[in-house]
């Protein structure tokens, strides 16, 4: 059962990617390090 999930940056606070995430293996917060075009750096 996965679920679509919005990631965010912590810094700029714009949504920048999608990913999916299985809730059952894995049901606390997801933090991936992506790139943020706007800040121009990778954040969590």
């Amino acid at each position: 059962m996965s679920e679509l999930v919005k990631l965010f940056c912590q810094k700029c606070g714009r949504e920048n990617y999608h990913t999916y995430k299985n809730k059952k293996q894995n049901p606390k917060n997801l933090e991936l390090k992506k790139y943020c075009p706007f800040e121009g750096a990778k954040e969590a």
